[in-house]
């Protein structure tokens, strides 16, 4: 039996391990590309909450000196308008550690998406727990300030402007915890679609 190996042979098995090298790191740039490009994903989905946050942070201050403006043109209380700050200011502690805080660059990445699922999870929880205290505490304070306009309208002794008063507050109310829930439910989604994403990344693997 020949076991000589010829020089042709030689070659071949060269030209076969170069072959594999390429394959391999073919292989290794397609990952690098598949896992930046879920990277991207996770973190466009993400980033329409960060900047609904910065917006928040952005208009409180007009919104606190808009409020001071009603207080002082329709002499409320200054409770209201301490109520109102305070809970503006909470609110957006509590967006940053829960929308910004919550997730880092590097849970994006592929070693650690697992890990990141629970923290999607958690970030739901957490907002759901804002909600529910947050909304009955506005509603309070809607109806207080609402109170306290009825009052001062009261004082004019003018009927139509009571209820055209009284119909604009609906309204805006209304609207108001329409937008809120809307948001609330849209960032929920958003969690739920990455979690989705996460789930599918990983059972392929």
């Amino acid at each position: 039996m020949n076991t000589t190996i010829t020089p042709q042979k030689f070659i071949e098995l060269d030209e076969m391990k170069q072959q594999l090298h390429i394959l391999q790191d073919k292989f290794q740039k397609e990952v690098i590309i598949n896992d930046t490009l879920i990277q991207e994903s996770m973190k466009h989905k993400m980033s329409w909450i960060k900047k609904l946050f910065w917006m928040e942070v952005i208009c409180s201050p007009f919104e606190i000196l808009a409020w001071l403006g009603i207080v002082k043109a329709c002499h409320f209380s200054w409770w209201t308008f301490g109520f109102f700050t305070i809970m503006l200011l909470v609110c957006l502690f509590f967006d940053y550690i829960i929308n910004l805080g919550s997730l880092r660059d590097e849970d994006y990445q592929r070693d650690n998406l697992i890990e990141t699922s629970k923290k999607l999870v958690r970030m739901k929880h957490l907002r759901r727990i804002e909600y529910i205290v947050t909304y009955p505490l506005g509603s309070v304070w809607l109806g207080w300030a609402a109170f306290e306009m009825w009052q001062q309208v009261n004082l004019q002794h003018n009927e139509i402007l009571s209820q055209q008063v009284g119909i604009v507050y609906v309204v805006l109310i209304a609207l108001a915890a329409f937008i809120g829930f809307y948001l609330y439910y849209k960032m929920q989604r958003t969690n739920d679609e990455l979690i989705e994403q996460i789930n599918s990344v990983t059972t392929s693997n």
